[in-house]
């Protein structure tokens, strides 16, 4: 019998969360004097350096922070932290209602000016494509008419502030139409996501009492390549290898020990692509043990809009890996990736040398059912099988080098984890249906996100569900020179996230 009622429950909340949200209307952006009202936090906030590695930026946005957030009602906090702090916004304290955190961050990756094909990466300007150039225009041109195909573009106007500007927006909106959130609400905005945001599960574990609530929602990263709206319930987490494979004392002259020395820049490049096989699947053993997608899992994946030909267009490639079936199939499974390699001294010029040591950078994207530890293990086997001597220091001893003719400097750092939250949960039931009453349309449901936010620390700690809502385009050049947002993300993103502040999650 009571098998029998919980489906009939799940769809009782389900309409009630729909018909709630359904009399939810959004506003219209065909008012010019609402849309420039709507630009302002996103102007100002692109307007201040954010450089994740430059202290001065990180305290002049939290700053900036600070006001905007009390202005739009909230109370601020900061959270410190052995870097720079982070910014806790607090909103509503009713025992008889959820709590609903929102995570976000403010800092951005470094920039060269050179790039940028604007008056600076800090400068936010508002362009418009003729003929497949984008082209400046003046921002009063919002006022008079809207084109949805209009872009902002700044350092971090997608990552991670177009977001954080959008809320701040959407929070404005309300205050004119003098409602309040369904819930209370906790923002955290983290300082240092860019950098791996290495302090926040110590920050976390110290501020659990701060920091409680019932939902976790993330406010980044792009849409769907079809930049249809989207949910995303997972994403995978990180450690990064550093290898140093060493050869001769000191560089040697390459005429006279050319063919007598070894190189260590071969030895490396021997060992690295003999971790995968030519198609490019990992072969070390036990790589991808643990990782189990079930029937449910794939039929998800399956209903995901993607189109190879489309993707392999968008990236410039001919043919993707064999590592999956599908690109949604190859998210699920962990990663490995060679970021740099170096030997001799590169900043020096080409020189004619056997170089004395060679190094390289490789990322593990980790995923749920990975087990980061067995991973390194795993790693270190496949790597000792290859002849190789783990050293302790930064370079061999004199002993070291007369006795083992491969050694091999071996750091293994772990980020964050991998998370995923169900999508049939009552979060993802709740956040489903507030999309598809802004856009009328379902979202596109995506398991796992290919890159990383820091997460995983709020779920082990505040064990609270946590789920992705990213609102910003796909082809946002998150990252890269001339970072952007299309104006329909932004203006949609305000509605989406007033509509999510006026219903209440079950």
């Amino acid at each position: 019998m009571n098998m029998c009622r919980i489906p009939f429950v799940l769809l009782f909340f389900l309409l009630w969360i729909l018909q709630g949200a359904a009399q939810i209307k959004n506003p219209g952006w065909d008012d010019g004097d609402q849309r420039m009202k709507a630009l302002v936090p996103l102007k100002e906030i692109l307007s201040i350096p954010n450089d994740a590695s430059v202290g001065k930026d990180i305290r002049n946005n939290i700053v900036w922070l600070n006001s905007a957030f009390k202005e739009a009602g909230f109370e601020t906090v900061l959270l410190d932290s052995p870097a720079e702090p982070f910014v806790l916004a607090t909103s509503g304290n009713n025992p008889e209602l959820p709590t609903v955190l929102f995570y976000m961050h403010f800092d951005g990756q470094p920039v060269y000016n050179a790039d940028w094909q604007q008056t600076g990466p800090y400068a936010p300007v508002l362009k418009k494509k003729i003929n497949n150039n984008w082209e400046q225009m003046e921002w009063e041109s919002v006022r008079k008419r809207y084109d949805p195909e209009w872009r902002v573009f700044a350092r971090s106007a997608s990552d991670d502030k177009g977001p954080i500007a959008m809320f701040l927006a959407a929070m404005a909106i309300l205050k004119s139409e003098n409602r309040q959130p369904a819930y209370n609400i906790k923002v955290i905005l983290d300082s240092e996501e860019e950098k791996g945001s290495p302090n926040l599960p110590d920050l976390v574990s110290r501020y659990q009492y701060l920091l409680k609530a019932d939902r976790l929602v993330i406010l980044d990263g792009p849409r769907h390549t079809s930049n249809a709206p989207t949910l995303i319930f997972g994403c995978r987490g990180v450690a990064q290898v550093d290898l140093t494979v060493f050869g001769p004392r000191g560089d040697l002259h390459s005429g006279h020990f050319g063919n007598y020395a070894p190189n260590p820049a071969y030895e490396l490049a021997l060992l690295l692509a003999a971790m995968k096989d030519e198609n490019g699947k990992v072969i070390v053993p036990g790589f991808y043990q643990g990782v189990q997608l079930d029937n449910t899992t794939l039929e998800l994946m399956k209903a995901v809009p993607d189109r190879k030909d489309i993707i392999n267009q968008q990236i410039g490639i001919a043919r993707e890996t064999d590592t999956a079936m599908s690109y949604q199939e190859g998210l699920q499974y962990p990663s490995l990736n060679i970021l740099n390699m170096t030997s001799g001294q590169p900043e020096a010029g080409t020189r004619n040398i056997v170089p004395s040591r060679a190094a390289a950078s490789l990322d593990i994207r980790l995923v749920p059912g990975s087990d980061p530890i067995h991973l390194e293990n795993a790693l270190k086997k496949f790597i000792t099988s290859k002849g190789y001597y783990f050293i302790d220091g930064a370079s061999p001893t004199e002993t070291e080098r007369r006795e083992h003719p491969r050694m091999i400097h071996f750091q293994f750092t772990l980020q964050p984890l991998a998370f995923v939250t169900e999508p049939d949960s009552p979060s993802g039931q709740w956040l489903s249906a507030v999309i598809e009453s802004v856009h009328q349309k379902k979202p596109v449901m995506i398991r796992m996100a290919g890159g990383t936010v820091p997460i995983a620390p709020f779920i082990q700690a505040l064990k609270i569900p946590a789920v992705i809502i990213p609102t910003v385009n796909p082809d946002n050049n998150q990252h890269a020179a001339n970072e952007n947002v299309r104006l329909g993300n932004y203006f949609e993103g305000i509605s989406l996230v007033r509509s999510l502040l006026l219903s209440r999650p079950f």
